[in-house]
């Protein structure tokens, strides 16, 4: 009857524990549409769009000559101009709360800064900078940028990037599969009073049959 009772446990404890669902997203930009170096405005894949938010950003559409990049992907191109910042930003169709996990980049001889900013609403929740290296993924390929803990939920993150002072210093960074990870707006609702009284009445009473026909056998 131990068995009995466990089984029981377990199942009032299944029946009011929340239930939390994630699943890991990436945003590859394999679909990405536009030619080489044609301008770019804003992207949507697996449920979540990328869009420029301030600057200038360009389409690689697998063909870029420098790294053989063979999948498409976003650039930020050298315009020998004077310093500038330019910004990305990351929702999710339809609102809604995600988690930012990471951003693979490859920068070539300039050392841009970055600037990652999660926001929920109207309030920043986290902000990471750095410094992109130089030959970021040994020189022919992408590193994963992760400045942080960024586990928080965000409605946007605010992607911002900026060249050197030196306009013969600046070069070309690419940017390739952001990773996020799509959590519920918010959590499973919990059962009322009245309906765990009623499970509950339900389970004993099974119990209770199953006990007295155990008897009699």
């Amino acid at each position: 009857m131990r068995s009995l009772d466990k089984v029981f446990a377990l199942a009032i404890v299944a029946a009011v524990a929340p239930i939390h669902g994630a699943f890991a997203t990436t945003i590859d930009f394999d679909t990405l549409k536009g030619s080489y170096l044609s301008s770019f405005t804003s992207y949507t894949e697996n449920g979540f769009t990328v869009a420029t938010k301030s600057g200038n950003f360009y389409v690689n559409d697998g063909t870029d000559p420098v790294i053989g990049d063979l999948a498409p992907d976003l650039v930020q191109d050298d315009e020998l101009s004077s310093k500038r910042s330019e910004s990305l930003v990351l929702t999710k169709v339809g609102g809604g709360t995600f988690t930012f996990d990471s951003l693979d980049v490859h920068a070539f001889t300039a050392d841009p800064t970055y600037d990652i900013a999660g926001m929920l609403g109207g309030t920043k929740v986290y902000d990471y900078a750095g410094l992109v290296p130089y030959g970021a993924g040994g020189g022919s390929g992408f590193e994963a940028l992760n400045p942080g803990e960024t586990s928080q939920l965000v409605s946007s993150v605010i992607l911002t990037f900026a060249q050197p002072d030196d306009p013969l210093n600046q070069e070309t960074t690419l940017f390739d599969n952001i990773i996020v990870d799509a959590a519920p707006t918010s959590p499973a609702p919990v059962p009322e009073p009245s309906t765990l009284s009623l499970l509950g009445s339900g389970l004993a009473g099974v119990v209770t049959a199953v006990r007295r026909r155990s008897r009699k056998a």
